[in-house]
């Protein structure tokens, strides 16, 4: 795994805690939101606080989410 797959996963994990706090999820899909952050995390060996600065999807530009999906 290079850097850019590294940073792309640590991009999801941002997203991730992102709707944790902000939207409204069943109890079934914040257990597998969850779950799937801490492996994630386990996979590129670092922990992101999900206190972490706030973050506005609106703000977020030129995603490439082909780039995401081929990089997990």
């Amino acid at each position: 795994m290079n850097h850019k797959d590294k940073t792309a996963i640590e991009n999801l994990i941002i997203i991730g805690r992102y709707m944790q706090e902000n939207s409204i999820l069943t109890t079934e899909d914040a257990d597998l939101l969850e779950k799937s952050i801490q492996r994630a995390q386990r996979l590129i060996g670092v922990r992101v606080d999900p206190t972490m600065e706030e973050l506005e999807l609106g703000d977020i530009t030129g995603i490439d989410v082909e780039a995401y999906i081929k990089a997990l």
